[in-house]
């Protein structure tokens, strides 16, 4: 539709029941285009998810797994300790890995202590003590049985020759003696370059004159008793 005239819409402002009440005022044939609603960005995702997760997983469902957590690292803890110290009852050196250490002290304590309580009751010293008993005496089956060796005598206090994880030890032990070889080469090639060089200067002093051949000789003799 073509906009009125000037006049013509003057008039139908200023006289609404006259012969231009039924103009309409001027429209544009284009629509208004409706602004977009708003879409969440990834920025606002995020959050978004982690309310919907707070929501789907109370708080005490995570103090619970949290204290789960603890226990499990606890026992472990208390595991390593207790087979640690039932190998330390036992003469004789044994390279027994650490997860064998702790299973040995889980057995003990759980097993030990599941008797012990079956006992003497819910004494926690009777528990502890049986508890650390067994794992000593699973550590001397071990030994006896499993390794094939005594318990007492120059034998017992020799290195095993087989268990559990002695295969390892040995690989990391051969690779600790052969850096060891290699550092202790690099030293001696490290002396001997220094030795070297100070015999150097003491030869240019004694061509120079400033030394005589007897203390040419004698400081030469003392750099080579350090090689």
């Amino acid at each position: 539709m073509s906009p009125l005239p000037l006049r013509k819409l003057v008039n139908a402002i200023a006289d609404p029941s006259g012969d231009h009440a039924g103009a309409s005022l001027p429209t544009t044939s284009n629509a208004v285009r409706a602004e977009p609603a708003f879409a969440p960005s990834r920025s606002t995702a995020a959050p978004n998810a982690i309310v919907r997760i707070r929501r789907i997983v109370p708080s005490s469902i995570a103090h619970r797994l949290r204290g789960m957590l603890l226990t499990i690292i606890g026992v472990m803890v208390m595991g390593f300790v207790i087979g640690g110290l039932a190998r330390l009852a036992v003469p004789g050196p044994d390279p027994m890995p650490a997860w064998l250490t702790i299973a040995i002290g889980l057995a003990g304590s759980l097993g030990g202590g599941g008797i012990g309580w079956a006992i003497f009751g819910r004494s926690a010293y009777a528990i502890n003590t049986v508890g650390f008993i067994t794992a000593v005496l699973l550590v001397i089956a071990y030994r006896r049985f499993y390794q094939g060796r005594p318990l007492t005598g120059p034998e017992a206090m020799k290195f095993p020759e087989r268990g559990i994880g002695l295969a390892r030890f040995r690989e990391r032990q051969a690779k600790a003696q052969h850096m060891l070889r290699q550092a202790q080469h690099a030293q001696a090639q490290s002396q001997v370059q220094d030795v070297t060089e100070e015999i150097r200067k003491l030869g240019e002093l004694h061509e120079q004159g400033i030394l005589t051949d007897e203390e040419f000789e004698s400081k030469k003799r003392e750099l080579l008793a350090k090689l």
